[in-house]
């Protein structure tokens, strides 16, 4: 019983704070986790560019710029799909409601 007790009285301070803690939580995917993984996305995005050029630029006419500019709109449709589906996955994350003990 005495046990049970003090853990009881442990868990009263993360009770008060678990607004804080989902704020802070929120805080993290806001601040740090979007902007890392769109900033990864727009690196391989532009490094799918830069390894295309050469189809898109077609500096010998060998009949490869259908093919590049064809690639070039799929790394930009898949940036889009990406960044939309992160848009939604972050939206569904922050609205989580924390309930602890109730």
């Amino acid at each position: 019983m005495r046990k049970l007790f003090i853990s009881l009285l442990l868990l009263l301070p993360m009770l008060a704070n678990a607004q804080s803690f989902r704020d802070e939580v929120q805080k993290g995917i806001n601040q740090y986790f979007v902007p890392a993984v769109i900033l990864i996305i727009l690196i391989g995005a532009a490094a799918g560019l830069g390894k295309n050029w050469k189809n898109i630029n077609d500096p010998h006419d060998e009949g490869k710029r259908k093919e590049g500019v064809k690639q070039a709109a799929m790394i930009a449709f898949y940036v889009y799909l990406f960044v939309a589906v992160l848009g939604i996955a972050v939206g569904l994350a922050t609205s989580i409601r924390i309930n602890i003990g109730g």
